[in-house]
């Protein structure tokens, strides 16, 4: 019952560079393990010239938006962030898989993996047990694995992620709510949500929000994120061992 439920309702996108050709195979190999179908959307590299200008043209980055200012306020002290590029284009990429879910509309909802993502054995009835039996029918955004998510728990694997307005503002209240390597989206509201979310993380002068986890649960009292916390165990899913791509660009 769960993988009809899945195969009927459930795409799946997985975000991968093209140049992390060993983190595309180890990937594939997991999915396949697994049974889960998968379409790949391959991730945005800052590194390549004129990839900036291809984001906007695209319609992932705004056209408006100003990398030089960003840069300059994310190394400055009180920002204390260094580079920015891997970050960049890791919001761009999961911007770019969320234009592909609600264009080709092919199920109700999407999820959107990272290309280190290791999903439990049995992901598929764990998911559908947890969306029939505790997820709100209000949710519009749901984290797989989420880090410290700040919020209220609503049931026995969830929180309802809120903005922790002990931290400030323009550092987008960054410290909670981390990790991405597995969202899952109603496709119907996605456009919307992507609307709000992205003027929020190209914000210039708030280059914390280029973190597009930190940069939702600063909105989230207006968009309906739900978060699974990582310290459950078993979880839905895991980061395998392979490095990070957005933190080895940010510090080339």
């Amino acid at each position: 019952k769960a993988w009809a439920w899945f195969s009927r309702y459930v795409t799946v996108y997985v975000l991968n560079l093209k140049t992390d050709v060993k983190r595309w195979n180890n990937v594939e190999k997991v999915l396949g393990r697994l049974g889960i179908q998968y379409n790949r959307v391959e991730g945005v590299d800052m590194r390549i010239p004129g990839s900036l200008e291809k984001a906007k043209n695209e319609g992932v980055v705004p056209h408006d938006y100003d990398f030089g200012h960003a840069l300059v306020t994310a190394r400055s002290t009180y920002q204390a962030m260094g580079g920015i590029q891997g970050t960049m284009g890791c919001a761009s990429a999961h911007f770019r898989a969320q234009t592909r879910a609600y264009t080709d509309d092919r199920s109700p909802i999407a999820i959107v993996f990272e290309d280190d993502v290791q999903p439990s054995p049995d992901f598929v009835p764990k998911l559908w047990k947890l969306v029939h039996e505790e997820l709100p029918c209000e949710w519009q955004v749901l984290s797989l694995r989420s880090m410290c998510p700040y919020g209220a728990c609503v049931s026995e694997h969830l929180v309802r992620v809120m903005p922790d307005l002990n931290e400030p503002e323009d550092r987008c209240r960054h410290g909670t709510s981390y990790g991405f390597q597995g969202v899952m989206y109603r496709v119907s509201e996605l456009r919307e949500v992507q609307k709000r979310w992205r003027r929020t993380v190209f914000n210039a002068t708030w280059p914390h929000c280029l973190d597009v986890d930190v940069a939702l649960a600063s909105i989230s009292d207006a968009v309906s994120f739900f978060a699974v916390p990582f310290v459950q165990y078993p979880g839905f899913l895991t980061e395998r061992d392979e490095g990070s791509s957005r933190y080895s660009i940010n510090t080339r």
